[in-house]
């Protein structure tokens, strides 16, 4: 099942009950709530281990999707193909 990412959900519908969040095809999610899945996710592995490849394996997203996700959080951010948090290290 595809998953697909939402930028942006209408303000006036912020947890997206209105939306089509169950297409026939795939699930939609905004973007910005996966993101904070993914960063408590990538938390939570052994040092090193939260990579793109792992975490489109945990999401069921794509690599690029990975990315998007990243990109769209103040405080994630990508290494080569590592996940890492600001104040890591």
């Amino acid at each position: 099942m595809p998953v697909y990412l939402m930028d942006h959900w209408p303000a006036h519908d912020p947890y997206g009950l209105e939306q089509d969040d169950h297409p026939e095809d795939g699930a939609a999610f905004g973007t910005m709530v996966v993101s904070c899945a993914l960063q408590v996710w990538s938390a939570c592995q052994i040092e090193g281990t939260a990579t793109v490849q792992s975490a489109a394996l945990a999401f069921n997203l794509t690599p690029d999707q990975v990315r998007h996700v990243v990109d769209h959080h103040y405080f994630m951010h990508i290494v080569g193909d590592q996940i890492e948090h600001d104040g890591e290290g």
